[in-house]
């Protein structure tokens, strides 16, 4: 055979390799499954949902994406968030507290949320424990009752009434304008909007962070066990190689608090 017969035959072999790894790959994308995830609006840095990103959103996007599945969030107050997941319309949600559903299939741990009670400084406030929340004006976010443990459902069954509100950034208004006297919520979300309402001067002044709650760990549920049993193992990866630490890092900032 000739040198050129020859030449021409590889070439045409890597022509035909190549569209056919191609096709392999466009047919594999074609058919990549898409999940719908519910979860909470409203909650950064873990979800941001202007910007369809956190750091939830990439973990659970990261998670399963070795398993072939392409995840969009649709973002709703948590009581909607409940509903869709017993109305079936989503795949699974994301920042429910353990076992407060039937019927579906829970995560590993994906994050602890750290929820604490904030005064402002001048109020001089000593908070150690709930009950001491009793006789204050105290707002807390919405569905609270199942995510703040037994002891401050037993002060909601015995009668005291804490306003719940869906927009945290509402919450940090009503702290810094007085319109409450301390909130209850998550930490490095207040974190997060106390930064950003500071930057552009709508609020100031001192405030007190009262740990008053454990750590509360945060999980997935998904309608299917399979899609459980492969987030999970994605989730050891993330893990395992540094990604998750990775993710974390590009999105929490320091923040000078004060502590009584």
């Amino acid at each position: 055979m000739h040198s050129s017969s020859v030449t021409n035959t590889r070439t045409f072999c890597m022509v035909a390799l190549y569209l056919l790894l191609s096709g392999l790959l466009l047919s594999s994308a074609g058919h990549a499954r898409e999940l719908l995830i519910a979860t909470s609006s409203s909650i950064p840095p873990y979800v941001i949902t202007d910007q369809h990103r956190g750091i939830v959103v990439e973990i659970i996007q990261q998670a399963l994406e070795p398993s072939g599945y392409q995840v969009e969030f649709v973002y709703a107050p948590n009581r909607r968030v409940q509903r869709m997941i017993e109305e079936r319309q989503v795949d699974g949600v994301y920042n429910l507290a353990a076992n407060t559903l039937p019927n579906v299939h829970y995560s590993h741990r994906i994050i602890d949320y750290q929820n604490v009670a904030i005064s402002l400084k001048k109020s001089q406030l000593t908070l150690n424990s709930l009950t001491d929340l009793t006789d204050l004006r105290v707002v807390v976010f919405q569905n609270s009752e199942k995510f703040l443990g037994t002891e401050f459902k037993n002060l909601i069954r015995d009668g005291h009434v804490f306003p719940e509100v869906s927009n945290q950034r509402s919450q940090v208004l009503m702290l810094f304008r007085e319109r409450a006297e301390v909130i209850i919520m998550e930490r490095r979300i207040f974190e997060y909007f106390h930064r950003q309402l500071s930057s552009t001067g709508e609020i100031g002044g001192d405030y007190v962070i009262h740990p008053i709650f454990n750590p509360a760990p945060r999980y997935a549920a998904f309608l299917d066990a399979t899609v459980r049993d492969q987030f999970n193992a994605g989730l050891a990866q993330l893990e395992a190689d540094g990604s998750l630490d990775e993710i974390m890092n590009r999105y929490l900032g320091s923040a000078p608090v004060s502590e009584p």
